[in-house]
C-alpha cells in the first residue's frame, strides 16, 4: 500500500479569487513583534532524523522567546490499536453513506500528552523577515502572508517558504549553525485568547500547503510546499457531532474494488492547557471494506485553529502524524533509513480559507 490522498480533500488546484483586493504583507519589525503569541509546527524532513515540533511561542523583549513544545519523531511506537483519547469529541454514528462504526474516528495520536515542554529561544528581525530560534543551534527565517484588504482581525501567518536558509548564524542568539535544507515550518499568530473556547465556524474551501516526509514509501519522498485544497463545503462535508465534519469518498484502486475513504474535520471540544482547542483530521482507509475504520489505518492530523479576534474559524496550522499501520511490526516496501523501519509519515501542512490570503 502507498501513500494515497483523497480527491476531494487533498487537490493539487489553488483556488484563485478573482475581483479580490490584496494588500502586500505588512513590514515585519521588531516593535511589531514584541509580545506577540504564535502557534507553531516546524517540520524536520531528512530521512534519518526526522521528527516534529509545535506548540507555541512568545516573543519577548530582548529578543528572547519563550516556547512551550512537544515533539514527535519518525520512530515513534506505531499505536497497536485505537486510541480514541480525550481530545476526540463524540462522533455521531451514520446509518448511511457506507456507514461507520465511529470507534476509532479522529484518533487521538497521543500529540499532546502530557504537559507541554517549557524552553527558551531567540529572535530578531532580519531584511524583510523574522529569525526564530526555537530550542535548536539554528535560526529559521519566517516571512510574513499577504492577507487581503479588510482582514485586519486576522493575525499574522509566517512561513519559511521563501529563502529558508538566510538568517545564517547569529552566537549571541545561541544561532551556531545555519539552517538545515530539510526544515519547514510555519507561525500563526494567536489574536484570540486562549483561553476562550468559542469557535464560529461556516462552509468555505481552504487553500493549502502540504510538506512531509512520506514513511509509508519505498523511497522516502519528501514534499515541500506542494499545492492542496480542503474542499470544506455543506455538499461535500456533512455534520458527524458537534464541531465534528464527515466527508467518505470512493478511491479507484488498480487491482481492487473501489476503497471507501472517511474524512473526519474537528475542534476539539477539550482545551489542551497551555494551548486552547486544537484541530484534529482523521482520513481513515477502509481496507477490509467493513464499513468502519477501527480496524484499519490511515492519516492523523493534529494542530492549531487559526482564529480572529472575534473566534471565526479561518484555517489550521496541522502537523502530520500519520502510522504506517495498526501493529508493531515492519511495512513491506516501507521507507527504511539506517536499516531501521520509518513508522510515521511526518510534517506540516496549513490550511487558509482562500479568501483571506494571497501568495500561499
Amino acid at each position: 500500500m502507498r501513500h494515497v490522498t483523497t480527491a476531494i480533500v487533498f487537490s493539487s488546484v489553488c483556488v484563485a479569487l478573482a475581483g479580490t483586493a490584496f494588500a502586500a504583507a505588512a513590514p515585519l519589525t521588531a516593535s511589531s513583534l514584541e509580545g506577540k503569541d504564535f502557534d507553531f509546527v516546524l517540520a524536520n524532513l531528512a530521512k534519518d532524523s526526522a521528527f516534529v515540533e509545535y506548540g507555541a511561542v512568545q516573543l519577548l523583549a530582548g529578543g528572547k522567546a519563550n516556547l512551550e513544545t512537544w515533539t514527535d519523531t519518525e520512530r515513534e511506537p506505531i499505536p497497536r490499536q485505537a486510541n480514541v483519547g480525550p481530545l476526540s469529541p463524540a462522533v455521531e454514528i451514520q446509518a448511511d453513506r457506507f456507514h461507520d462504526g465511529g470507534a476509532k474516528v479522529l484518533s487521538h495520536p497521543a500529540s499532546f500528552r502530557g504537559s507541554a515542554r517549557h524552553g527558551a529561544g531567540s529572535w530578531w528581525v532580519q531584511d524583510d523577515g523574522l529569525c526564530l530560534r526555537f530550542d535548536g543551534d539554528y535560526a529559521v527565517f519566517f516571512t510574513a502572508l499577504p492577507i487581503t484588504q479588510g482582514n485586519a482581525t486576522w493575525g499574522r501567518i509566517l512561513t519559511n517558504k521563501s529563502q529558508p536558509a538566510s538568517c545564517g548564524t547569529k552566537p549571541a542568539a545561541g544561532a551556531t549553525a545555519a539552517a538545515p535544507d530539510d526544515v519547514v515550518a510555519a507561525l500563526s499568530e494567536r489574536v484570540y485568547s486562549r483561553s476562550q473556547t468559542t469557535i464560529r465556524v461556516k462552509y468555505e474551501p481552504f487553500d493549502g500547503s502540504i510538506s512531509r516526509l512520506n514513511g509509508w514509501d519505498n523511497k522516502c519522498p519528501v514534499l515541500k510546499w506542494q499545492p492542496t485544497l480542503l474542499n470544506f463545503k455543506s455538499d461535500i462535508f456533512g455534520p458527524a457531532g458537534k464541531d465534528v465534519w464527515r466527508n467518505v469518498v470512493m478511491e479507484k484502486q488498480k487491482k481492487a474494488p473501489d476503497m471507501p475513504v472517511f474524512s473526519y474535520l474537528s475542534l476539539s471540544q477539550q482545551a489542551v492547557p497551555e494551548i486552547g482547542r486544537v484541530v484534529i483530521m482523521d482520513v481513515g482507509h477502509d481496507f477490509n471494506r467493513n464499513g468502519r475504520i477501527d480496524d484499519d489505518w490511515g492519516h492523523i492530523y493534529a494542530g492549531f485553529p487559526i482564529l480572529s479576534a472575534d473566534g471565526d474559524f479561518g484555517g489550521a496550522l496541522l502537523f502530520d502524524f500519520s502510522p504506517v499501520g495498526i501493529q508493531e511490526i515492519p511495512y513491506k516496501g516501507g521507507c527504511v533509513a539506517n536499516g531501521a523501519q520509518l513508522t510515521h509519515t511526518l510534517g506540516l501542512i496549513l490550511y487558509v480559507a482562500n479568501a483571506l490570503h494571497t501568495g500561499l
